[in-house]
């Protein structure tokens, strides 16, 4: 009805439950939060957390399953996916140095992608025709940044468990 995407949807409800104060303000939401509140909010948050790894499995089941691995070997696909995680990597960087964060480096390498990368994917493909490689290309930043966020853990992690 508003044309707004779900995600969007979902995460403004998901900030309102979080900071009930948002919601609160309104005359009609005054009553909306009790004592029980907290505690039922941390059982909803326990139970997100589990829905969210069923979710993602059964996601990345779905996401296997209609990939064709011919897709992978167009070199624009390859061009695509480099540039894209190029802008990914040095852009996140830059934003941690600029916020002076101090554990940039590690931070760069948890930059997010994925599930969500993926279904903004699907929307534009509706949305517009892209060229067939455009799917190799997702599929290739997906791997390759998962992959580079675990060795990421592997090597900041081990730096950080010397300190």
């Amino acid at each position: 009805m508003l044309h707004l995407s779900p995600l969007i949807m979902i995460l403004l409800f998901g900030l309102a439950l979080n900071n009930p104060s948002l919601i609160t303000r309104f005359r009609p939401f005054r009553n909306w939060v009790d004592e029980r509140y907290p505690a039922t909010l941390n059982e909803f948050k326990l139970f997100t957390g589990e829905l969210t790894f069923a979710v993602r499995g059964f996601f990345f089941i779905l996401l296997g399953y209609w990939t064709d691995l011919s897709m992978l070997n167009s070199p624009h696909a390859w061009i695509t996916a480099g540039v894209v995680l190029l802008v990914i990597y040095t852009s996140r960087y830059a934003i941690l140095q600029m916020a002076r964060v101090d554990l940039a480096d590690p931070l760069t390498w948890l930059a997010p992608r994925g599930l969500i990368t993926v279904l903004l994917f699907i929307a534009t493909k509706e949305a517009m025709n892209l060229p067939a490689y455009i799917d190799g290309a997702i599929m290739l930043v997906v791997l390759i940044s998962s992959s580079l966020t675990a060795v990421g853990r592997v090597r900041w992690g081990k730096l950080s468990a010397a300190t």
